[in-house]
């Protein structure tokens, strides 16, 4: 006996299907987020702990470009200390040199909801920054995660600092932290 089932179409459940952000969407828009991480650095010949914080201001500019700022500021155990605020302005997609941080190669790169900045270091290693977009009503929302990364066979993130320009290798690096919120453009 074969047993026929019957479902009515209004009974289906309706999935809501995800509306996708674009560069084109956030043109005008600016981007404030922050990221904090903890970290085990070594730096003259010393190892210690150390939380930096990075302020971090992405405004999305006409023709896939952007402005960006990056606001350091480094807690140990003698206190809190700002670094020189770190800016520039880029084409997403177009690699270029860099000489923030002792130097090395940089790209922003838009896809699929998300910006993506990745970075390496003349010294070793490199950095990976991740914005990812989503729709919530009529506003944009965003949340940000941030790792070093280390080439294979080398072992280390070799870099200079951010507060006071002096060589550092990261030992390693947590993110503990993060905010991020999006401002469109007023119509």
């Amino acid at each position: 006996m074969k047993l026929l089932l019957v479902f009515p179409l209004f009974l289906w459940p309706v999935t809501a299907v995800a509306q996708t952000v674009t560069a084109a969407d956030l043109e005008g828009a600016v981007v404030e987020a922050r990221v904090t991480m903890d970290q085990q650095i070594q730096r003259d010949g010393r190892q210690f702990g150390v939380q930096l914080v990075q302020q971090i201001r992405i405004a999305f500019l006409p023709e896939n470009q952007i402005d960006w700022s990056v606001a350091p500021i480094s807690h140990t155990p003698r206190g809190a200390k700002p670094g020189p605020v770190r800016k520039g302005t880029t084409t997403l997609g177009k690699p270029r040199d860099t000489k923030f941080l002792g130097g090395g190669q940089a790209i922003w790169i838009f896809e699929d909801n998300t910006l993506t900045q990745l970075r390496t270091y003349a010294g070793a290693g490199g950095y990976k920054q991740v914005i990812t977009f989503s729709r919530q009503d009529q506003s944009i929302a965003c949340s940000i995660r941030a790792t070093f990364v280390r080439e294979e066979g080398v072992g280390r993130v070799a870099l200079r600092s951010s507060i006071d320009d002096v060589p550092v290798n990261v030992i390693s690096a947590k993110q503990v932290g993060a905010s991020c919120r999006v401002a469109l453009k007023k119509s």
